[in-house]
């Protein structure tokens, strides 16, 4: 079933657009977003979507080689409705999904969950999601989490994105300290083993978050710079 078309979605098409994100190369700051998204919802695909006017793009993907698929197979043209995160436990049992080619065929999705990225303005330009082929829930730290990281997302849409000299990018803008205290909650169980902990500070330094997490360290405040 295709997700119905937002009221405002010529609004929402000039905001997505405005950012001219669309078609650009990958950036290690949000592949690094993707991949953290995995590692803390042990999944083994995570995308940043965006939604465009007959087509889903991805800005960032790990664990699948589409660089996008059509609007009317898309989960997150659903997501992007939402006020908050759409979880799927199961897609053969949601009538939504049960028909969708991605879940009869590759991927083969069977568990989803997306978190919408909304500007400043509420309009839903996109998602930032995790995706397995068996269906599953999330605890709710990963929910949590993968609110975080969808927030510091949508954040890296803007200055300094593109102008690092931006005296916008202040760290209180881009990534809020109350969204730093929930990051903690999920990073201490995030770092719990060695090869993991490891590539997660390797990936909070791209993102140039201090968590202050040594290797033998679990928990600590994590905040953002704009260097």
């Amino acid at each position: 079933m295709s997700a119905p078309i937002p009221h405002n979605e010529q609004a929402r098409l000039e905001a997505l657009r405005s950012y001219g994100i669309l078609d650009t190369d990958p950036e290690e700051e949000f592949d690094a977003i993707t991949r953290l998204a995995a590692y803390l919802c042990g999944a083994p695909i995570a995308l940043i979507s965006l939604v465009d006017a007959t087509r889903q793009w991805f800005k960032s993907k790990v664990g699948l080689e589409l660089a996008e698929t059509t609007r009317d197979v898309s989960f997150c043209a659903h997501t992007i409705l939402q006020p908050g995160p759409l979880v799927v436990p199961d897609t053969r049992e949601d009538s939504r999904f049960s028909q969708n080619p991605l879940v009869s065929s590759d991927p083969n999705i069977r568990f989803y969950a997306g978190m919408p990225l909304h500007n400043e303005k509420g309009l839903g330009l996109g998602s930032l999601c995790v995706i397995d082929k068996t269906p599953r829930q999330l605890a709710p730290e990963q929910l949590e989490g993968l609110e975080v990281l969808g927030k510091a997302g949508f954040n890296c849409f803007q200055p300094p994105r593109h102008n690092a000299d931006s005296a916008e990018g202040t760290t209180e803008t881009r990534f809020p300290q109350t969204y730093g205290r929930r990051m903690k909650k999920w990073c201490n169980g995030l770092y719990g083993t060695g090869t993991a902990r490891k590539e997660a500070l390797q990936l909070t330094e791209t993102l140039g978050w201090e968590t202050g997490i040594e290797p033998a360290t679990v928990g600590a405040t994590v905040r953002c710079s704009t260097d």
